[in-house]
């Protein structure tokens, strides 16, 4: 597989990562030239710089960014989640309006970052499979990390994707021409990754405010990727671990759910600066009316039940004295001034009752599997629901995964598409629907560099 930022950088000098991504997240002086090669794994300094500058690049651009180049908003317009009001037929529009062509500038930027993303935590990864350094414990914990990020990057890509190249070296000569990994075969990788990463991560936590990876994120990370790939069974086991380990009490304070001081968060990216505010509620919260970017669709807004309180806490709206349009509010503040108290939340134990409820549901487990379902019903002020039939249950888990995780990371699309949902839900609300959006194209100019990435996907 040939990337633009490999062709022009990589092949000369590994991989050079850029010094703006590095900002007082970092606090490391860096080298000058490079943060991945022999220099780096001389000294733990600078291979923790290199790492950390990964997880700003995350944090700006790609995928999980809270801006118009993330999956918040562009998996939530391209679901039944937001309404755009941006640009017309700007990139973004195009997912809205379900009218992508494979040249789309944001599905290339979105392939392109997060391979150059993997590139960099495979040099890091390769880096300390030779180092000199001889602190182990610091070693094992960096190349954990690297191992957790190459895992969760390609989970992404294949539920966007499908098939795709699973990329674990930085041989250009091999990466160059690499073909298209099976779905399953993707699973299974993912997997390998984050046990070897739940075996070299701590316990303990780097730093403060859960912003680096753990060994119970790994286990998160590792319990979402059995629930899709229909290891039910499996996702039970980890998910019970973390929960169990009581580290991670769910916030019932909503208003305090998304503060970086959560006591829910299992992993959270630092904001960069202490002054910076995330991008979610910058990019999240109108300033006029009506909504520059965008709002949440009012059938969404609806479906919460009386007493919900997370409409309360975590939905804001605004109006012109005649219409009203409302709006994520999970990040509240925008303005950048003081000290942030929110950082972007990318794995919170919400997500794991819901993916023990589910894996219980589906494995016939009906009473353990409500009670699970009923610990976020609680939380949000809802009574429990006694339930005792496997398709009631599994309807009850669908709508709490729609209400708790609304415009996080496209939750709600990539449920959709698992559920097969996509094509009963959408059709009605997006005139440009086709079955085959099941799947983003492959890039158009990945394919013109590399032809081992055909065939295209279907319908581009």
């Amino acid at each position: 597989m040939k990337y633009r930022a490999t062709r022009l950088k990589v092949l000369f000098l590994l991989f050079s990562i850029t010094m703006g991504g590095c900002d007082q997240y970092t606090e490391i002086d860096l080298p000058n030239d490079r943060l991945t090669g022999e220099a780096v794994f001389k000294d733990p300094l600078t291979a923790e710089a290199a790492l950390l500058d990964i997880y700003a690049n995350m944090r700006q651009r790609g995928m999980i960014a809270g801006d118009l180049s993330g999956l918040s908003i562009l998996m939530g317009s391209y679901s039944d989640e937001l309404d755009y009001y941006g640009v017309p037929n700007s990139s973004v529009d195009t997912f809205y309006s379900h009218s992508i062509i494979a040249s789309n500038d944001l599905v290339a930027t979105m392939w392109e970052l997060a391979y150059n993303q993997i590139y960099a935590a495979n040099a890091l990864v390769e880096g300390l499979d030779t180092t000199e350094i001889n602190e182990q414990e610091e070693i094992n914990r960096i190349k954990g990390e690297a191992l957790f990020i190459r895992a969760f990057l390609h989970f992404y890509l294949v539920n966007l994707f499908g098939e795709i190249p699973y990329v674990t070296t930085t041989a250009y000569t091999v990466n160059s021409t690499i073909g298209r990994t099976g779905i399953s075969e993707v699973y299974d990788n993912i997997i390998s990754d984050l046990i070897k990463a739940e075996e070299l991560l701590p316990v303990d936590y780097k730093g403060s405010f859960h912003t680096r990876p753990n060994k119970m994120a790994a286990r998160a990370l590792l319990a979402r990727t059995y629930l899709y790939a229909d290891k039910n069974t499996e996702a039970v086991r980890v998910v019970t671990s973390v929960i169990n380990s009581g580290l991670y009490p769910p916030e019932m304070n909503l208003e305090k759910a998304f503060l970086k001081t959560s006591s829910a968060t299992i992993w959270q990216l630092h904001s960069g600066e202490e002054q910076k505010k995330t991008l979610e509620a910058i990019t999240m919260i109108p300033s006029a009316t009506p909504p520059d970017i965008l709002s949440l669709r009012e059938e969404l807004v609806s479906s919460f039940e009386t007493g919900d309180m997370r409409k309360q806490a975590w939905v804001g709206s605004i109006s012109d004295g005649t219409d009203i349009w409302y709006y994520p509010y999970k990040y509240k503040n925008e303005n950048p001034s003081g000290t942030a108290d929110e950082y972007s939340i990318i794995l919170r134990i919400e997500e794991l009752y819901l993916i023990r409820a589910e894996a219980y549901a589906q494995t016939g487990n009906l009473q353990a599997a409500v009670a699970d379902l009923n610990v976020i019903r609680n939380r949000a002020g809802l009574q429990s629901m006694q339930l005792s039939d496997e398709q009631s249950v599994l309807n009850a888990v669908i709508e709490q995964w729609r209400l708790e995780f609304f415009s996080e990371m496209g939750h709600r699309w990539f449920d959709l598409k698992r559920w097969n949902m996509a094509g009963q839900i959408l059709p009605s609300i997006k005139p440009g629907w086709r079955e085959t959006d099941m799947l983003l194209p492959i890039p158009e100019n990945e394919i013109i560099l590399n032809d081992q990435l055909q065939p295209q996907n279907p319908g581009y």
